[in-house]
Formats: C-alpha cells, structure tokens, sequence
C-alpha cells in the first residue's frame, strides 16, 4: 500500500494549524477515518514549508516513497482524498443537495475567506500579538522567522484588496522606506499594513451590529483610520455572510433525515437536545447529520474567525451577539479540530531536516 504525506502549516493556540486550507484537509482525513481504513496510509507532517509544492501551496501531498509531490493546494488534495480515501459527499444522493453542497463551499472561499485572512493576519493588534510570533516559531531560524510572517501577511493583503480601498503604492512605499531604516539600525516599527485611496470613505456598519462591538472597535483600534475603516468593511461582510449561511441550516431538504443517520457516519460529537429550540439550530451539519465538504470548509474558517484567542475578538463577539446558530455550529466541532494528533485515526509525523526552509528552495521559488 503506498505510503503519502500530507503536508500542511503548522499549529496555532490549541488548532492543529492556522491555516483553514490546512484545517478543511485534516477534517476531511479526520471524517473519511471512520468509514475508510484509507486514511491510515497518511502522515500528516506540518512541515510549515509551501517552497517544498511546485507550484509553493500548503496543504500538499507527497508519496512518500518517490518523495513527488502528487496534489498541491485544498482542491487538488480534495480530489485525491475523493479518488483514493471517501468521497464524503456521498450521502448527498439528490442531485439538488451535491449542487447545495458546492455552492455554499464556493461561498465560504468566496467571503469567509476574507474575513478569515484579515482577522488573523492583517488586523494590525491580532497580527502583533498571536499570528506573528506563532507563525515565527515554526519557521527554523533567522531569517524565516522574520521572512515568513511577512509573506504571509503580505499574501492576505492581496487577498482582501478589493474589499478594502487599498493604495498599494503608498503602501509600498511606506514599507520600503521602513526597510531602509531598519537596514540603517533605526527601530523598526513594524511593516504597514493599510493606506487607503484618496476620497476613500469609512462606511455606515450594518444597522444589525452592536454597538457595544462598534465601541469595543474604536478603543482597541490601533492602525488609525485605516484599520477602523477596514474593520467595518470586515463586520458589514461578516452580517451579510453569516446571516446567509445560518439559512443554510433551515432550508428545505435539509433536514435530520437526510442520508444515514449519524451512529452510521460514527464521527458526530454528541449534543444537548434541551439546548436546541429548533430542529435547524440542532442539526450536527448544514444537510442533516452527515458532514458534507462544504461543512468542512465553514467549520475550518468559523473556528479560524472566533476560536482563537484575538486580542481584538470583532467576529467572535458578532457571533454571539447575531448568529447563535452558527457559534453552536462550530463550538460543537472546535473539540475535534483541537483533539486532531491525539487520536489514533490522524498520524503526525515528525518534520524530517531536509523539509525545512533552505536557501536553496528560496532561491528557486524567487527565480522560478
């Protein structure tokens, strides 16, 4: 039986990993254990190391034995995992629930995306104080320890750029004189993380946000304007989205019948009936008792938006405050995102010297 790594980023605060690409993958293996011995023949290795992928993306999976890499990226690895593991979406026999099924996963890398990367990775007081130094202790040394939060940061920025009116020149330029600085042995303050256009305006927040969350944003706000404007930006996106995927759970079909039940798919934590006024807000996954590819996806990025210890926690206190159907959504399955490396059905494998940052592989990523 042929023997595969799947290589993924490494852990964060209690999470297996901070990247919920990495998460959907670990969740899907984590699923597909309890109907498919296949999942047995990975190794999971949080290598942290995207220069290792030809085409530089984590999660990637390697045969282990020729050492090449066969799947780079979330949708490749899904399709091996569908091919050679379980096809988890299975039990969606109606054509209309597969359709359901893509559809929200595509909304959720279409919006939940956005807010994932900027809570983590942008938010200039959340990049400081959690994703900066966890990021730099995986990576081996100077100077990845420095280069690679930067990469990072720099990556989601490019990602949430049309959300927010980003003056990607300013901003260029603030950060390489900055650099210049540093350079010169002057304190280095930090890369920038946001100039707005010109005329740019600071929106109207959504009329269903607290004010209380609206306070809490100006006083913990540290990038001036800047930063305020893009967390409102975030919280408007936020209302749109999580109300729209809440009525995910009360759609027609959707329902606790749906597919086996869930002592069949073995891998259901329990829940608390008496906590569960509706049958929408109990069910275990967005189509019944059965976890699709789309409830991987919200799971991985819910859990990166409101499980991690933020010092500034905007999405997780909408949660609570608007979506209670969603933040018992992913508090009932944080516990198995967390408890991912302890059970006998995921194996971890240690990260082996020739699979970390190398100037070697630097180098062909930055001529390549």
């Amino acid at each position: 039986m042929t023997a595969y790594e799947l290589h993924i980023w490494g852990p964060v605060a209690g999470l297996p990993s901070f990247d919920p690409d990495c998460l959907v993958a670990l969740l899907y293996l984590q699923f597909s254990s309890q109907t498919s011995n296949h999942a047995t023949n990975y190794v999971v290795i949080p290598s942290s190391n995207p220069l290792l992928s030809p085409d530089y993306r984590l999660p990637f999976i390697r045969d282990a034995d020729s050492g090449h890499v066969i799947a780079s990226g979330i949708y490749q690895v899904l399709r091996h995992f569908k091919s050679f593991v379980y096809d988890l979406d299975q039990h969606l026999d109606q054509p209309s629930l597969g359709a359901s099924s893509t559809a929200v996963a595509s909304y959720v890398n279409q919006h939940l995306v956005v807010l994932s990367s900027y809570i983590q990775r942008v938010h200039v007081v959340n990049y400081r104080s959690l994703f900066r130094p966890a990021v730099a202790r995986l990576a081996p040394g100077l100077p990845w320890q420095y280069l690679v939060p930067v990469w990072l940061l720099t990556a989601a920025k490019d990602r949430i750029a049309h959300v927010h009116d980003v003056d990607a020149e300013l901003d260029k330029a603030i950060n390489d004189q900055k650099k210049q600085k540093s350079a010169s042995g002057d304190q280095f303050a930090g890369i920038n993380f946001f100039f707005m256009k010109p005329g740019s305006q600071v929106p109207k927040p959504n009329q269903d946000i607290p004010d209380s969350i609206i306070e809490q944003v100006k006083k913990r706000t540290a990038g001036g304007a800047t930063e305020y404007t893009a967390v409102i930006k975030m919280l408007n996106l936020a209302t749109d989205a999580y109300a729209h995927l809440e009525q995910q759970f009360s759609k027609p079909g959707h329902d606790e019948d749906n597919g086996n039940d869930e002592e069949r798919q073995g891998n259901s934590p329990s829940t608390d009936d008496s906590s569960s006024s509706s049958s929408s807000s109990s069910l275990l996954y967005i189509f019944g008792n059965r976890a699709s590819v789309a409830d991987l996806f919200l799971i991985a990025h819910l859990a990166i938006e409101s499980q991690l210890d933020y010092d500034v926690p905007f999405l997780n206190d909408l949660l609570a405050a608007r979506f209670p159907i969603l933040l018992a959504y992913v508090g009932r399955h944080v516990s198995l995102l967390s408890n991912i490396g302890r059970q006998r059905e995921i194996r971890f494998g240690p990260v082996d010297d020739k699979d970390v940052y190398s100037l070697r592989n630097y180098v062909r990523w930055k001529t390549g």
